[in-house]
């Protein structure tokens, strides 16, 4: 950061919460600049879907998916998210997650799945949004965020969101 401020002037954040962090460093926005997502290519892949999960996975019509999709780091809280879905798996079985994203935690999360639990990887954006279609709900966690994609691709694909209340999160979901 000390040498950015050395040769960048103009600093703006991707959501109003990330102008607020960059205070910490004593930097100064000048805006924010929003991320963005193709609401005409997410349609056209929305009618067209490229994949069918509840058929590859051999999910019960019933199931109800859960998603993640992001970076597998800690940040995002996936390992609670992972906890949580099996026990919530106990008393409802036909709860799924599937995890689409790659990352440092991905040998970790591997090495503990369980039934139910569905780590697809690196997924292309065809991918996420034939996903999130499918999906019930998106669930992010986080315990940081700028300002999630994931997120917008979710209310873009008119699937339901639970995520924490960080960062640009806040600014996309209405609490009111």
């Amino acid at each position: 950061t000390f040498i950015l401020k050395q040769y960048c002037k103009s600093f703006y954040g991707v959501s109003k919460a990330s102008c607020e962090w960059l205070k910490h460093f004593g930097i100064d926005s000048k805006g924010v600049l929003y991320n963005a997502v193709d609401t005409d290519f997410i349609q056209s892949v929305l009618d067209n879907p490229t994949k069918d999960y509840y058929k590859e996975f051999g999910i019960k019509e019933d199931a109800v998916i859960v998603a993640f999709t992001g970076r597998l780091v800690v940040e995002k809280g996936i390992l609670q998210l992972i906890d949580a879905v099996r026990n919530l798996r106990k008393k409802y079985p036909q709860v799924c997650l599937f995890v689409a994203g790659d990352g440092p935690l991905r040998t970790e999360i591997e090495s503990n799945i369980t039934e139910g639990i569905y780590l697809l990887g690196q997924v292309e954006l065809e991918g996420i949004i034939s996903l999130l279609k499918q999906s019930r709900i998106l669930c992010l966690p986080s315990a940081s965020e700028g300002f999630p994609t994931s997120v917008l691709e979710a209310v873009a694909c008119n699937c339901f969101v639970a995520a924490t209340k960080i960062g640009g999160a806040a600014e996309i979901i209405p609490t009111e």
